[in-house]
């Protein structure tokens, strides 16, 4: 069985497998244009919207309401128009229990790619107390995710093309209906580098 870079599975209480991943503090906070970008994402809130709005750029910005692949879309389109090199991931958020699907922005910086996702750090502002002064909108949050491929085609009405862009060693199956993007969840457990790491990652 092959598993993603940078992650190990085995077989636990009769499931296929469960992925684990090794946890590090990765404090990293934007600044500038940058910051401000991702300050404008404080007020946002996460709805599921139908597939007509949910990738509408100028609906997201109107109403401030969006799922993650539309706000890292807006985030990416934004920070393109501001001079800054981004690109839309998607992945796996390595929450516990389970993962599942995810899309974030992730930004260049000094040769690295670094992932920012305000809409889901302000959303676990809201509903989990996740500290706010430890883990502010413009904190990249590295630890909790688990980048698959990097989308690089879209659908007309803008929807992530991700068919042909995930981690080929991957051995579970994307499924596409709809411009919908479907990924088994994945029992999922860290080796915890420090208490903050693991309070992220856990959203304890």
């Amino acid at each position: 069985m092959t598993v993603p870079a940078g992650a190990e599975a085995d077989a636990v209480d009769g499931a296929p497998f469960i992925l684990r991943r090794r946890v590090d503090v990765f404090d990293r906070r934007a600044d500038g244009v940058l910051r401000t970008l991702l300050e404008r994402f404080r007020n946002f809130r996460f709805f599921m919207l139908p597939e007509v709005c949910r990738w509408n750029l100028d609906f997201i910005q109107r109403h401030r309401m969006c799922e993650c692949g539309g706000a890292a879309r807006l985030l990416v389109h934004e920070a393109g128009a501001a001079g800054l090199q981004a690109r839309l991931c998607f992945g796996l958020l390595m929450a516990e229990p389970y993962s599942t699907g995810h899309y974030w922005a992730e930004l260049r910086l000094d040769d690295d790619w670094v992932p920012f996702d305000p809409l889901l750090l302000g959303l676990l502002h809201r509903v989990t107390r996740l500290s706010a002064q430890q883990w502010p909108i413009h904190r990249a949050n590295r630890p909790m995710l688990h980048r698959l491929g990097v989308v690089e085609r879209f659908e007309s009405h803008g929807a992530p093309v991700v068919d042909g862009v995930i981690d080929p060693a991957f051995p579970v199956s994307l499924r596409i209906m709809s411009g919908q993007t479907f990924v088994a969840t994945l029992p999922t457990t860290f080796s915890r580098a420090e208490d903050e790491a693991a309070e992220v990652a856990g959203y304890r």
